[in-house]
């Protein structure tokens, strides 16, 4: 898949001379050595553009013991943290430095010498490395805490190609190194008194998936917190090739396809991914294609939304192309409906056998030819159970109808989908059983009434329509014939071909 992100206007301005210019670089110590400024700021140093002879470092503070965290205890097994208590009695975290150095690490200094042996007793131990805090900063009840214990950083994570690919939680010793995950316009949350992995002193583990964390990504404001965050992606076209940009919003600022972020806190490139649309040869454009495994894989309950539209099941058209069609409800001609099989007679794919298909959760109401319209179609070249071949043809002979109404949806960008087809009889019909199987699912979404328009045709002036009025239960599924220039409602369908 094709995904693009969008940033901010690269300035023209060229830093690249300065930043690998060397200078001096100046350590806690007051020791000065030849260093770009990259590599002094990693060093935790001061850095001064000029010649190391003539550079003065500034004056170096007392030396005192300073306790900090590092990254041996990133993975801290929150079982040994109490409040007021040292984590261990070994002088691992201990390190000789000025004070101004040891605030720099986020740790506690003490104006005395850092112990030489290994272990130290517990009064030792409390004095060098317990910290005290803000009423509150912790917990309403404890104000002390070992120095050498990490915090949550949330953050967004993104690939190569700078697009964002999920958040994520990491423990880190400081705000600073939080700080260094920023990344374009998205800050990284520093929490001072919680961890990814494990209640700290009672406290929730680091939800990075929350709308807060995901608000002040966002707007660096607790604006949105309360609102759903996910993957919003834009369909772009460029002569006769298709790419999607992605970003990260709430659904009410994304007009296109929004995937909101599930529990694993994936962005932008996971299983829910739209498929970038391809054309091959005079067809429009290509169904979507996908491993039946794969597609078990999300589970999707009946009802959900999906790709453009809500899944309503997996159709098989039926013989001769699979032993068995799928259970539908209707009728193969004009009468009262009933349970029966597809059957996959007469024009369309007979490549495929199995197709998740998904509704667009809106009805619509029109005529199928303008009264001053006449079919450029033959009726009998169409499908009773191919919509998609109805209305894109095989890429061979046939290249699916040709009037109005299907030139404001075929290849037409909807909601980042451009293959919306009116569905054909057996499809609707299918729609029709599983609509009466899963009623409340279906009512989330849209609540059709009347009769429906297929894209099957009776003759070059009926074209094949089904009553969909669940309460209307002497009617419902009832297949009628329209005339073409009657206005009818219609539904618009997506399928994924399963291999």
């Amino acid at each position: 898949m094709a995904i693009q992100f969008r940033t901010r206007t690269k300035s023209t301005i060229d830093y690249s001379g300065d930043l690998k210019a060397n200078g001096v670089c100046c350590d806690f110590l007051g020791n000065k050595t030849s260093k770009t400024l990259v590599e002094c700021f990693q060093y935790g140093g001061n850095f001064q553009y000029g010649d190391i002879d003539t550079i003065t470092c500034p004056v170096r503070g007392e030396i005192g013991c300073c306790c900090s965290c590092n990254s041996s205890f990133l993975n801290i097994d929150v079982s040994s943290v109490t409040c007021g208590t040292p984590i261990n009695l070994n002088t691992t975290g201990l390190t000789p430095t000025t004070k101004c150095e040891c605030d720099r690490l986020g740790g506690k200094w003490t104006n005395r010498a850092c112990p030489t042996t290994t272990t130290i007793d517990n009064t030792n131990a409390v004095e060098l490395c317990v910290n005290s805090y803000a009423p509150g900063e912790l917990t309403s009840s404890c104000t002390t805490l070992d120095a050498r214990i990490p915090r949550s950083c949330c953050y967004m994570e993104r690939n190569e190609a700078n697009v964002p690919i999920g958040i994520v939680c990491k423990n880190v010793c400081k705000s600073s190194d939080c700080l260094g995950y920023t990344l374009s316009n998205e800050p990284a949350i520093y929490s001072k008194n919680k961890l990814c992995q494990g209640s700290l002193l009672g406290n929730d583990v680091a939800n990075c998936g929350s709308s807060n964390f995901a608000s002040l990504m966002t707007t660096k404001s607790t604006l949105f917190e309360g609102f759903e965050h996910g993957s919003c992606y834009s369909l772009n076209k460029t002569n006769s090739t298709y790419s999607y940009n992605c970003n990260f919003s709430i659904e009410s600022d994304c007009s296109e396809y929004w995937v909101p972020m599930r529990t694993d806190m994936k962005v932008c490139d996971h299983i829910y991914s739209p498929q970038t649309p391809t054309k091959i040869g005079s067809r429009l454009i290509e169904p979507e294609t996908m491993s039946e495994t794969e597609f078990d894989s999300l589970d999707l309950p009946i009802g959900e939304l999906y790709k453009g539209g809500f899944y309503i099941g997996k159709f098989e058209p039926g013989s001769p192309i699979t032993p068995k069609g799928s259970s539908i409800y209707g009728s193969n001609q004009i009468s009262f409906a009933k349970n029966y099989f597809s059957e996959a007679i007469g024009p369309g794919n007979k490549s495929n056998n199995k197709w998740a298909l998904v509704v667009e959760p809106a009805t619509y109401i029109t005529r199928f030819l303008d009264t001053d319209e006449r079919s450029q179609t033959n009726y009998t070249n169409l499908s009773n159970y191919d919509g998609f071949y109805n209305f894109y043809g095989d890429n061979k002979q046939f290249n699916g109808i040709k009037t109005k109404l299907t030139n404001t949806i075929a290849g037409k960008n909807r909601k980042g989908f451009v293959d919306f087809y009116l569905p054909s009889m057996k499809e609707l019909q299918f729609f029709t059983y599983q609509y009466k199987k899963y009623t409340g699912a279906f009512e989330q979404h849209i609540t059709p009434i009347g009769a429906f328009m297929t894209s099957t045709m009776k003759t070059d002036k009926l074209i094949y329509c089904q009553y969909t009025s669940i309460a209307d239960s002497s009617n419902y599924g009832r297949i009628i014939l329209s005339s073409v220039n009657t206005r009818v409602s219609m539904l618009f369908f997506r399928r994924i071909l399963l291999t």
